[in-house]
């Protein structure tokens, strides 16, 4: 168990400064075109803090289309990419490494009425929504 907190260095010398990592946690709160705001980098920042060596970002929406929730974040346009690179600095003021992890949808993509950036999801086959999906009533 002491092992997770000593320091690593990967193959590719980049330097942990712990064994641990914050899973990717999807919180929703991107209302201001998908990019996140201040209060997403403080989140963020005060996991970083003391916290574990790397930190994945919740799931990032790489295309229009594949929105699975209404205030998901995107990273698909430049004014996203600079929201983000505020956490990411962030993070590494707290002397932390971040990844990011890439998010489409697919077939679970829903359309909200209204939004003309998205489009159909094909898929090849039908494929059953069993579970449902998320979307505001």
């Amino acid at each position: 168990m002491s092992a997770l907190l000593q320091p690593l260095t990967m193959p590719s010398g980049i330097r942990l400064p712990n064994r641990l990592a914050m899973a990717s946690m999807t919180r929703n709160r991107c209302v201001d075109n998908h990019k996140p705001g201040p209060a997403t980098v403080q989140y963020y920042c005060d996991r970083a803090r003391n916290g574990p060596g790397i930190i994945i970002s919740e799931g990032l929406l790489v295309d229009w289309a594949g929105v699975d929730y209404p205030h998901a974040p995107f990273l698909v346009a430049d004014e996203q990419a600079a929201a983000w690179k505020k956490v990411v600095d962030g993070v590494h003021r707290e002397g932390r490494l971040m990844y990011w992890q890439a998010w489409h949808a697919g077939v679970f993509a829903p359309s909200f009425p209204g939004d003309d950036k998205l489009r159909s999801v094909w898929a090849r086959e039908w494929i059953l929504l069993i579970f449902g999906t998320y979307a505001d009533s």
